[in-house]
């Protein structure tokens, strides 16, 4: 299964070399998930856990905000105009507004996503609000705050 996985994330940079640039902010989000269903292991590399958090932070900030915004409104400008031109009430022209809709939708969820990504950065770095973690340099593990 692993295997049909790489396989077909390989194939797809061949295919569409776009297509896969957000598969690359998923792999650290993955291993996020696979520290958190190990507690022992987010226990054990502390160190190791923020790291894989921080770097899904900037990864995703940089794929889904930086590179993926400015095509997404390319894309709603392009589908608009051609959607505008279309025949009024046609088939295809109720397609493409489906089509115009779902991508104003996703868009608004990449910002909520970005807003909330940026936030925890701002809290991981600087320690404001409640729960912000803290690195104890004296046993080596990261406390949160109460």
């Amino acid at each position: 299964q692993s295997k049909s996985l790489i396989l077909t994330f390989f194939q797809s940079l061949f295919r569409d070399p776009g297509s896969s640039v957000f598969e690359l902010s998923s792999i650290p989000l993955g291993l996020m998930g696979l520290l958190r269903s190990h507690p022992t292991w987010t226990s054990d590399y502390p160190v190791l856990h923020n790291r894989v958090r921080v770097f899904f932070a900037f990864s995703f900030l940089a794929v889904r905000i930086l590179w993926c915004v400015p095509r997404m409104l390319l894309f709603l400008t392009d589908l608009g105009t051609f959607t505008t031109g279309l025949p009024l009430g046609s088939g295809h022209q109720i397609y493409c507004v489906f089509n115009f809709l779902g991508a104003l939708v996703l868009l608004g969820m990449q910002f909520l996503w970005g807003h909330k990504v940026t936030s925890g950065l701002i809290k991981f770095f600087f320690g404001t609000g409640r729960g912000s973690p803290t690195y104890d340099k004296t046993t080596k593990n990261i406390k949160k705050d109460q």
